[in-house]
């Protein structure tokens, strides 16, 4: 047995199917990710052989997929615990997001997302994986494409908010300008409030 697998027989991690490809899923609490830190979570015993962001990356089929990788910033005008609160309701995507139609909770950490991209329908599973309050949210899309980010909040100001968002996904081109265009959204809704 390989000494990262050893996290998932502690912690009680099954594996679970999502459009017939396996992925696991992990515990609500997981003492690692909730003490207290200054900045980030630690990880001390995650082992990981990911490719780096825009590296091939060899999919379960018989073509190469190629990760693309963004990072993008806006500040909005209005509190962190506003901003952190509405970005956590997921419910609410559709009304930024275009490609995403309709959200219905699962759990407290997933969400079945049905979409359209490219003219094509998708359905997908939504899983938040890390949440510090009022500072980050990290989640990942399980479905055909590799999908995953994270979202952090600076507090400016008692009324002004940076969100950062960092994401990779393997669906393709394009992605740059669809995250700043949901941050614009974003930014939209949340000062309408």
């Amino acid at each position: 047995m390989k000494p990262g697998n050893n996290f998932l027989r502690r912690s009680g991690a099954a594996f679970s199917g999502v459009a017939g490809r396996h992925s696991p899923t992990l515990p609500l609490v997981m003492p690692a990710l909730t003490l207290p830190t200054d900045r980030a979570a630690s990880f001390p015993t995650m082992i990981s052989t990911a490719a780096n962001p825009n590296d091939l990356i060899q999919s379960s089929g018989t073509a190469e997929l190629i990760a693309n990788a963004v990072e993008s910033s806006i500040i909005v005008e209005a509190p962190v615990a506003n901003v952190y609160r509405q970005w956590l309701h997921v419910e609410d995507y559709p009304r930024f997001m275009r490609a995403i139609k309709s959200v219905r909770k699962l759990d407290p950490n997933h969400f079945a997302v049905e979409g359209k991209v490219d003219g094509q329908q998708f359905n997908a599973i939504l899983e938040i994986l890390l949440r510090v309050p009022e500072r980050r949210v990290a989640w990942r899309l399980l479905h055909d494409y590799l999908t995953t980010g994270v979202v952090g909040f600076v507090s400016l100001s008692r009324v002004r908010t940076e969100i950062n968002v960092k994401m990779m996904s393997s669906y393709g081109a394009g992605l740059s300008e669809c995250v700043r265009t949901y941050l614009q959204e974003f930014k939209s809704l949340i000062e309408q409030k």
